[in-house]
């Protein structure tokens, strides 16, 4: 029997030592492809932080030059606010009766007596009207009717 024995101890040895061998081989694939995985996953990760990263600074500098668009044209809308401002002034001011008037007499124009009415439909003259000469034609005073129309 000790031959039967020490016949089946040598391949059981070697079988032993070949599962164990492949058992080693087999940990050493699973820890090497964690450490691979490891690796993808830092890198996926440090991807992203670093796409995060180069997103928000893109964003802070559109943000940033909106914001300069936006106060130049509040400043402008200022600006167009005064001058419509000045505009209407102006425009009050030649609106004023006394100024159309100033300007109708240098045309050579002259206040009416009355008012006269014209009906359309007849033809009729109403009222008061009477047309008045001028005593010299506005251009043998000197004055240029289209210059003061400007």
């Amino acid at each position: 029997m000790a031959i039967l024995e020490s016949g089946l101890a040598a391949p059981r040895a070697r079988y032993r030592s070949a599962a164990a061998a492949a058992r080693q081989r087999t940990s050493q694939r699973a820890e090497q492809r964690s450490r691979m995985s490891a690796a993808r996953f830092a890198v996926l990760v440090i991807g992203l932080l670093l796409g995060a990263l180069i997103s928000s600074l893109l964003l802070t500098t559109l943000l940033a030059a909106d914001a300069f668009t936006l106060s130049e044209l509040r400043a402008t809308g200022r600006d167009l606010a005064v001058t419509e401002e000045q505009l209407a002034q102006q425009v009050s001011v030649l609106e004023s009766p006394t100024t159309v008037a100033r300007r109708a007499r240098a045309l050579g124009m002259v206040p009416a007596p009355g008012p006269a009415f014209l009906y359309l439909s007849d033809g009729r003259i109403v009222g008061g009207g009477v047309p008045i000469r001028l005593a010299r034609p506005l251009r043998a005073a000197g004055v240029d009717p289209v210059a003061i129309g400007r």
